[in-house]
């Protein structure tokens, strides 16, 4: 059965300035000894130092760990702060998977702490926990883990609903307790989904960076990426491996370079696992993103966020129906300011050949 590929746009005629909503991020990783045996090659490392990169630098992160208890590696602090990010990283690559249990209790309560720890903030800033573990909640007997279990969910999760923090939970390994992780997700707002084995953890990760930042992106298709005059960056994520040869983008002008070109506007960050480049104002028309791997992803900074539903299963002789709201970093925009809008969609099969364009006519909600 052919998988089909849906991808909205939007046309603006005009949109008003408004704030910025930057996120708040603890992320706790586990440290216990099973981690070792289950990442050899310490993927969870680089998918960490790969999901820090991505956030936005108006976001805060913290950074916990937890075993038989947990511990704070970093507070909450901005990504502006100088060296934040290599601070994180060096605390990463300095983690010792040597814990003898795994207690999510603590885990919860040091994460939750951290918000508590913050000063008063003027702007509201959305909070989420990414909580990666391979294991299942262990204190040693099942009265201590029953005790525990009641806990979270009486007293701890309430205060996660209260503060709104929103938790994403990553199931590493298929010993990993998805069922639990799930639950407090859900109670949260959030979401919790496995990763079976290491080559899991990069798409795990980037997938954590959308559901926390929300980015809005952009299709890549046959390799082009099509970029209009509301984009005010265009960013670009590749993954690599170790026969992957060199990355190399064009602009629209047919200009051609890579990562060892000095390009105005543009920061390359090359690492042995990812190339991820930021373009400032980027040209208008069709980039093209030439590499050796299929994996690659294009987010866009705009003033707008497109949240979509769509079905999760449909028949190809079904009516489909497709919900989606503009917002500004998830605040609602006032309709008098997209009165002038116009949605459209491009429907691809698993292959990228375009099987239909539509135009849809807006309905106000």
């Amino acid at each position: 059965m052919n998988r089909i590929l849906i991808f909205v746009f939007i046309t603006l005629v005009s949109l008003t300035s408004l704030s910025v909503s930057a996120v708040d991020v603890v992320l706790t990783m586990d440290r216990s000894l099973s981690m070792k045996g289950n990442d050899p090659d310490r993927e969870s490392i680089k998918g960490a130092e790969l999901f820090t990169e991505l956030l936005d630098s108006n976001d805060q992160l913290a950074l916990t760990t937890f075993a038989q208890s947990s511990e704070c590696l970093l507070p909450l602090t901005p990504l502006t702060v100088p060296n934040t990010r290599q601070q994180l990283s060096s605390s990463l690559e300095a983690l010792q998977m040597s814990g003898i249990r795994t207690n999510f209790e603590s885990a919860l309560r040091v994460a939750y702490q951290m918000y508590q720890d913050q000063s008063p903030q003027t702007t509201p800033k959305k909070r989420v926990m990414v909580l990666f573990s391979d294991g299942q909640l262990n204190l040693g007997s099942e009265e201590a883990n029953q005790a525990a279990q009641q806990a979270i969910f009486n007293e701890v999760v309430p205060k996660f609903q209260s503060a709104g923090i929103r938790i994403l939970g990553v199931a590493f390994s298929p010993e990993a307790d998805l069922n639990f992780l799930s639950q407090i997700a859900d109670a949260t707002g959030g979401l919790a989904f496995r990763a079976e084995k290491p080559s899991d953890i990069y798409d795990a990760f980037v997938r954590l960076f959308e559901q926390t930042d929300q980015s809005l992106s952009a299709p890549i298709v046959n390799n082009e990426v099509k970029v209009d005059a509301k984009v005010d960056a265009l960013k670009l994520l590749v993954k690599r491996d170790a026969n992957n040869g060199l990355v190399e983008l064009t602009n629209p002008s047919g200009h051609r370079f890579g990562a060892a070109d000095k390009e105005l506007g543009v920061e390359w960050k090359r690492t042995p696992y990812f190339d991820h480049v930021t373009i400032q104002k980027p040209e208008i028309g069709t980039w093209k993103v030439k590499t050796d791997n299929d994996n690659k992803r294009a987010y866009i900074d705009s003033d707008l966020d497109l949240q979509i539903k769509l079905p999760t299963l449909a028949r190809f002789s079904d009516e489909v129906i497709i919900a989606a709201k503009l917002t500004y970093h998830g605040l609602p925009i006032n309709p008098e300011v997209i009165k002038n809008i116009s949605f459209s969609a491009i429907v691809f099969d698993n292959t990228e050949t375009t099987i239909q364009q539509l135009d849809f006519k807006a309905k106000f909600c």
